[in-house]
């Protein structure tokens, strides 16, 4: 094994496999099972080795057998599995990963043993909590409660680490997750498998995920056991299709009576997580900077002089409220407020740097439910009931961030910690009494329940500090469509078009365009609106060819669409084909004349063509047009000099330069015109003006326009020494 790393060959095992070369597999395979040393392995590969040749012996003596793709299936997991085993029997006894160690640690410690230890210290505690307040040994409460967590946390680290799950533990999974159980111990025996299946592909786990579902009563837990589920089948669907057992629970999930809308809010989510990059980057680069940019001469007067100043007295005074959106702050705050109130993930950021606690240094705590009786919760704020129910039920804070919120007040003095909880618990009368007047709404909990969960993973894979020995599970196509049994689940249009808008609304473009082909390959009554959206996702793209089909299927049934036919000529301006773009914007003026977009288009695209005259008709028609704001001064001045009136030219120039915001583009033209003119110190000083706006970019822009210096009668020979003249001199 010195010139192979085991882990390649493991790789290129599964890959072997997956593409049915089997003979090459095992050939390979028998390089890791004699690395391995185990004499189990060994006879289990040869058993294997064996089969498959009698498998193909039948073939080839032409004896049929209607069984035979159901035995090859089984046959290739089998030895997917013991390529796994092998490898694992190879690193294992050197590895430092967490999952080596933990197999190493755990490896003489029955599953089932944890799970009795655990169910003694759930009576024990159950015992001790039993007794009045008042009389309860608190000592004895909290020693207990980490007992506990410490056998949950053993628990995790079993399930997690053993591979292939053998069927005794599968069992005592299963009585944990149907058992009388605490609700959060059931999430971290969910959270055990699916980090299992984050590291190698097991199908019992991932069939006790499916079985979760299905069979546990809590809501919460099932949505986890779902969503973990389908992002696990999502990763391994390569090798997920070779088991036979799948489909049966994946039809058990599907006949379960919220299973379609279950299994949309899943996709949705997932497909919604792809952007907390972005909203990440905006909330710390743009939202938060702009609110706390709010300058001192604005904090003073807004703030009564003593006062603490709390954003929401602005109310008080209509000066301050126009002080805040002059400044622009308020429109930080409202995209802040409706990026929160939509459901996306605005806390990654500012909630990041609060996952340095020693509690985060434990795998399990990132998949741990938030609870009030967890010994963090109780070390902390035992006697700060408010505060931790009001943080419990928080609706826009994910399970890790409440953890990370409760210890982050622990660095706070205790009088401070003591003000804020008297304050909440004022509040928390209030808000229980809104809460009851709000209509119970099952769906929106359910949803808030999986945004949740895969906020916390989201955590997990982006912060945790040995993240890089996990598969980024987040990382990749959220596309679930094409997994068995639940695609058909997805395949309805509300969900396809739900996903779609928000695909198309973040920008992911090809995602868009793959969701907006579902429909209209599933849906006979599909919105043709959905051809423009696929077009104008090309175009995004720079996809012209692909976008101009998809803006003329839709043509075909609204041939006087403006939007579509300004996007089909932009199409044809891209691809030099102007004569038909010029077609097109004729046709979007003679549908809604008058507008100064489509009119400077066509002068764009007579431009190009070397039409200049013709082009200067409709840039002068925009100048007329009110609210152009002098859009046009630049085209006219340009075709004006092209032509030959360097007068005119000069006169937008100046225009240019005295009444709008030049550019080093504007002082190049003019010293254009004005070398043109016979006005060479002008031209002189107007391309210093330009160098000194832009000292990289001048030459370049210089050299380019030669053409038009020499078409208009300068000598080609004076050009260098003109640019060398412009640059030798010191700039103004």
């Amino acid at each position: 094994m010195e010139e192979k790393r085991p882990i390649d060959i493991a790789r290129k095992v599964q890959e072997l496999l997956e593409a049915s070369r089997i003979i090459e597999a095992l050939k390979l395979l028998d390089e890791l099972v004699t690395a391995s040393a185990d004499w189990q392995i060994r006879e289990e590969y040869e058993q294997l080795s064996t089969n498959y040749g009698l498998l193909l012996q039948y073939m080839s003596q032409g004896v049929m057998d209607p069984a035979r793709h159901s035995v090859l299936s089984r046959l290739t997991q089998s030895l997917l599995t013991l390529t796994w085993r092998s490898y694992n029997a190879v690193v294992q006894p050197s590895s430092h990963e967490l999952f080596f160690t933990r197999r190493r640690e755990l490896a003489d410690t029955p599953l089932s043993r944890m799970a009795e230890n655990y169910r003694t210290e759930l009576n024990k505690y159950a015992l001790l909590k039993s007794v009045p307040s008042e009389s309860q040994d608190k000592t004895a409460v909290l020693m207990t409660l980490r007992r506990r967590e410490a056998l949950e946390t053993d628990i995790f680290n079993k399930l997690w680490s053993s591979y292939p799950t053998s069927g005794d533990d599968a069992e005592v999974a299963s009585n944990l997750l149907t058992g009388d159980v605490p609700d959060h111990c059931k999430s971290l025996v969910l959270g055990a498998l699916f980090l299992g299946l984050a590291h190698l592909y097991d199908e019992r786990k991932l069939t006790l995920l499916l079985d979760a579902y299905c069979n546990v009563e809590s809501v919460p837990v099932k949505l986890r056991a779902l969503t973990y589920a389908l992002l696990a089948l999502r990763i391994h669907r390569s090798h997920a299709v070779l088991g036979d057992n799948l489909e049966k629970h994946l039809r058990a999930v599907a006949e379960m009576p919220h299973s379609d809308g279950d299994v949309a809010t899943v996709q949705y989510e997932l497909a919604r997580s792809r952007n907390t990059d972005n909203i990440t980057r905006r909330v710390k680069e743009e939202i938060i900077p702009g609110i706390m940019k709010m300058s001192p001469d604005l904090m003073r007067k807004i703030r009564d002089k003593g006062a603490t100043f709390d954003i929401a007295d602005l109310e008080a005074n209509p000066e301050w409220q126009e002080m805040l959106e002059n400044s622009g702050i308020a429109k930080r705050m409202e995209e802040f407020n409706e990026l929160t109130l939509d459901g996306s993930d605005v806390f990654a950021a500012t909630f990041s740097r609060l996952k340095s606690y020693p509690f985060f240094n434990t795998l399990s705590n990132w998949f741990m439910p938030f609870h009030a009786e967890h010994s963090v919760v109780a070390d902390n704020y035992a006697g700060s009931e408010s505060l931790n129910k009001i943080i419990g039920h928080a609706p826009f804070l994910c399970n890790s961030d409440k953890f990370s919120f409760l210890l982050s007040l622990s660095s706070m003095p205790e009088s401070q910690r003591q003000a804020m909880s008297a304050q909440m618990a004022e509040n928390e009368a209030a808000i229980a009494e809104i809460k009851g007047s709000e209509l119970p709404h099952p769906a929106m909990e359910r949803a808030r329940t999986v945004n949740h969960c895969v906020q916390d993973l989201y955590r997990f894979f982006t912060i945790f500090s040995r993240r890089r020995e996990f598969i980024n599970m987040l990382d990749t196509d959220m596309d679930l469509t094409t997994l068995p049994v639940v695609g058909e689940l997805l395949l309805k249009a509300t969900t396809l078009q739900v996903i779609a808008e928000l695909y198309f609304k973040n920008e992911f473009w090809d995602d868009a365009i793959k969701y907006y082909n579902y429909m209209l390959e599933h849906s006979s009554e599909a919105d043709p609106r959905i051809h423009q959206k696929i077009g104008f996702a090309h175009q995004s793209m720079g996809r012209t060819r692909e976008a101009l089909a998809s803006y003329q299927r839709y043509e075909l049934a609204h041939d006087n669409d403006v939007w579509t036919m300004k996007h089909i000529a932009a199409c044809y301006r891209d691809l030099k084909r102007l004569d038909k773009a010029i077609d097109y914007y004729k046709r979007c003026e003679a549908v809604k004349p008058g507008n100064i977009a489509t009119n400077l288009n066509i002068g764009h695209c007579l431009l190009e063509q070397g039409n200049a005259e013709d082009a200067l008709q409709y840039y002068y028609k925009v100048d007329l047009m009110e609210g152009a704001k002098h859009r046009a001064w630049r085209p006219i001045a340009w075709c004006t000099f092209l032509t030959g009136n360097t007068a005119r030219s000069l006169e937008y120039y100046d225009r240019i330069v005295n009444d709008d915001t030049p550019t080093m583009q504007d002082y190049l033209n003019r010293g254009h015109v004005l070398l043109c003119s016979h006005q060479l110190p002008e031209a002189i000083a107007s391309y210093r003006q330009a160098l000194a706006l832009d000292s990289k970019g001048f030459r370049q822009a210089f050299d380019a326009d030669a053409k038009h210096l020499v078409n208009a009668g300068i000598e080609a020979s004076d050009l260098p020494l003109i640019a060398d003249a412009v640059a030798s001199a010191p700039t103004p």
